[in-house]
């Protein structure tokens, strides 16, 4: 017989992250490159947010290397059109070599210009306000990941020259690390893992093939709070989902994200805020 316990933990995670979705979910962005002939492909996510009073875009430091890749101007999915990332002032994770493998942090933040962030149009912006800058993980904590997967994100009108995107949300409690950690050479401090298997399940227990999260990386990591607390949904009212890390990658049965705290330190000693 099912635990109760766990069915009504699994229900208040599920209603969290819905409210997560529907509060943030607007705030983080597909970003795509321009083939040969003009038209957009998918590359990868971004997350929208604001620093005293000031608006960044952040995302996986790999996914601004496609620049180079492609040969190609990026552009944000903004509310009508595609606003390219171009001008403005960059901050990169420091990385141990030229490839962008060897960064485990994997960050980019840009500071578009004022006319780039209009472009990007009638937005949310998850504000610093928001942030889970907690140094730790608690064991009983859900996180949801929101990004735009290539697998969902290959429509297009090539005559119209326009895309459709389909954004991504998941949401899993936390899993050992460890040896993700040590391939990142990394003591896996600045970073958060949670749970993802071959198969999911949605909320109503159906079971499905979980799809390969390529193209999510620079989504948002939200921290859905500790869901074992039974008591806490008698005031879940009161509950607000907070920015707890950038996506960057997956490794074996784990989505890794570095800390917002890990970037937003990296702004202030750059001397950004």
């Amino acid at each position: 017989m099912p635990d109760p316990n766990t069915s009504r933990c699994l229900k208040l995670a599920a209603l969290r992250h819905e409210h997560a979705h529907q509060l943030m979910g607007k705030a983080v962005r597909p970003i795509y490159y321009v083939d040969m002939d003009g038209y957009p492909l998918h590359e990868g996510s971004c997350v929208l947010v604001e620093i005293d009073e000031e608006k960044y875009v952040i995302t996986a430091s790999h996914v601004i290397d496609a620049s180079t890749k492609h040969d190609s101007a990026l552009y944000i999915g903004g509310a009508d059109s595609l606003v390219e990332i171009s001008g403005g002032d960059y901050l990169r994770s420091p990385r141990s070599g030229d490839n962008a493998n060897d960064d485990p942090y994997d960050f980019a933040v840009w500071k578009g210009s004022a006319q780039a962030i209009a472009a990007l149009g009638d937005l949310p912006y998850i504000s610093s306000r928001q942030f889970s800058l907690a140094p730790s993980t608690a064991a009983g904590n859900v996180y949801s990941v929101f990004g735009y997967p290539t697998t969902k994100n290959r429509f297009r009108q090539r005559k119209q020259r326009r895309v459709k995107s389909q954004l991504w949300h998941y949401y899993s409690v936390t899993r050992d690390g460890a040896k993700a950690a040590e391939k990142m050479g990394v003591d896996g401090v600045h970073h958060i893992f949670i749970g993802y298997d071959k198969h999911s399940k949605w909320p109503n227990g159906r079971r499905i093939d979980s799809l390969k999260p390529q193209g999510a990386s620079g989504g948002a990591l939200i921290d859905l709070g500790d869901c074992s607390d039974l008591e806490s949904a008698r005031s879940d009212g009161e509950f607000v989902p907070k920015l707890a890390g950038i996506f960057i990658e997956h490794h074996n049965k784990v989505l890794i994200s570095t800390r917002i705290g890990v970037i937003l330190q990296s702004l202030q000693d750059a001397g950004y805020i």
